[in-house]
């Protein structure tokens, strides 16, 4: 009966240090949602900043997805400023 059971939340905090680390930080993520949809519910902090799942699909969704991972990158940043 594990689907009746409840999900455990994860949460990951990373600390990308370059546009290039952020991208391949985001496509991560994305797979490891995907294989552990039943068991887990994770949830992503980029420098303790909470990303949102909007955030995740505006990466992986973009034409120029590292363009899009360096503005992300960049607001994560500037939360702190």
């Amino acid at each position: 009966m594990r689907g009746d059971m409840t999900r455990i939340t994860k949460e990951l905090d990373a600390w990308p240090e370059s546009n290039e680390e952020m991208l391949v930080l985001i496509e991560s993520f994305d797979r490891l949602q995907k294989k552990h949809v039943r068991e887990y519910v994770l949830k992503l902090c980029v420098f303790s900043v909470p990303t949102t799942q909007a955030e995740i699909d505006a990466v992986l969704k973009a034409g120029d997805k590292l363009a899009i991972a360096a503005a992300l990158h960049a607001r994560k940043l500037d939360f702190w400023d």
